[in-house]
């Protein structure tokens, strides 16, 4: 038995082909939002509300954030019909939801130094179809933080982009080349444009973090840079919203939008269920990766937003002060995986099976998710 256990172990860790990546992520990703979105027609909430921003973007309506709504025009040739721009919507989902596959298994071989095996891009496909433990809450994804979201265009297209932003910048961390500072300022206007939400956590965070590691090194010029330029093109870009039509204003209120103090703490408990379970079990191992104690300082940069802060557009209260910390609650998912992949000796060792076990309960929620939604037609359950 022990012979066999370790058969599999070995087979399991063995590099995949990628070519066969590139096939699998893609079959995997259209056949999601083909489902999703062309065979059962679930459009509700956002996805309604975006096709009708990007008409009235073709109109010259001011859209601070115009590049999803921009493209969804462009794959459908500039369009209004309703059903061709659900077409196109679900290309640009789909393409998206591909690349930010390809970009996740990048960047967890970067950090943790290990090639694609089928353990890896098995796990790493089912964190995408991840959600906030929904045992621990009363819906799956209202009044919640998610890993993933289903329904929002504008933060799937932003993910790709999140990851080669840090795909660039854990590269500046280790050698100090320069043109890793230009990648990253490229990849920023990007978020910028699509959605800056990951942003908010990480200006704030990494040049304390430059600073902690270099201290009087020249180097922290460099991310001063980029955080700099950041910010100022963040303020542009809320200057376009402010000349819109729209009434939008960021509330200062705390421990108000998720309702009760406990229902805060079950929001971070659901939302990053996982992670917890792997720090619980793999401690020592996690705080010997950087990239990771930096990502536990993005998370709470984020919770701090999210539970500080709410917006108002057009007079109704709207979730655009979590999005950054559910991108960080799927970036902890992801790198979590990567981390008890490179630290368990084998996939039968207990802690292994007890972090798969929570990752797996995690998964059941968002399988239960979306039958509910194809159910009800809505993401919003």
């Amino acid at each position: 038995m022990k012979a066999f256990l370790q058969f599999i172990d070995r087979f399991l860790r063995k590099e995949v082909s990628p070519i066969w990546v590139v096939i699998l992520s893609g079959l995997f990703s259209f056949a999601l939002f083909g489902l999703l979105l062309l065979k059962y027609r679930i459009v509700k909430p956002d996805l309604l509300l975006h096709i009708q921003g990007s008409i009235d973007l073709m109109k010259g309506q001011v859209i601070g954030h115009p590049v999803f709504f921009f493209l969804l025009q462009v794959f459908s040739g500039f369009s209004t019909d309703k059903d061709t721009l659900i077409l196109s919507s679900a290309f640009v989902f789909s393409v998206s939801q591909l690349f930010k596959i390809l970009f996740s298994l990048r960047f967890v071989e970067l950090v943790f130094g290990i090639k694609t095996s089928a353990l890896l891009f098995i796990l790493v496909l089912v964190a995408q179809v991840v959600i906030g433990n929904s045992f621990i809450q009363e819906h799956y994804i209202m009044g919640t933080i998610s890993p993933n979201y289903f329904h929002n265009g504008t933060l799937l297209l932003s993910m790709p982009f999140v990851l080669l932003f840090l795909i660039e910048n854990y590269k500046y961390y280790i050698d100090n080349q320069r043109k890793h500072i230009y990648r990253m300022i490229f990849f920023g206007i990007w978020i910028i444009f699509i959605k800056p939400s990951f942003l908010f956590c990480w200006i704030p965070v990494m040049p304390f973090v430059w600073f902690l590691k270099y201290r009087t090194n020249r180097n922290i010029i460099g991310i001063l840079q980029v955080a700099i330029f950041l910010v100022v093109l963040i303020i542009f870009q809320s200057q376009l919203i402010k000349s819109g039509n729209s009434s939008f204003k960021i509330v200062f209120h705390p421990f108000s939008f998720f309702g009760t103090y406990f229902n805060h703490l079950a929001v971070v408990v659901s939302s990053l269920f996982f992670s917890f379970i792997v720090f619980l079990f793999y401690s020592k191992s996690f705080l010997k990766y950087d990239v990771l104690v930096v990502f536990l300082f993005f998370i709470l940069q984020g919770l701090i937003i999210s539970f500080f802060f709410f917006d108002s557009f057009n007079g109704y209260i709207s979730p655009n002060m979590t999005w950054q910390s559910s991108i960080m609650a799927y970036l902890m998912c992801l790198v979590c995986v990567g981390l008890i992949i490179k630290e368990s000796k084998s996939i039968f060792s207990i802690p292994f099976l007890l972090c798969l076990a929570a990752l797996m309960v995690q998964l059941v929620c968002g399988i239960r998710y979306i039958q509910m939604s194809i159910a009800n037609k809505s993401f919003f359950i």
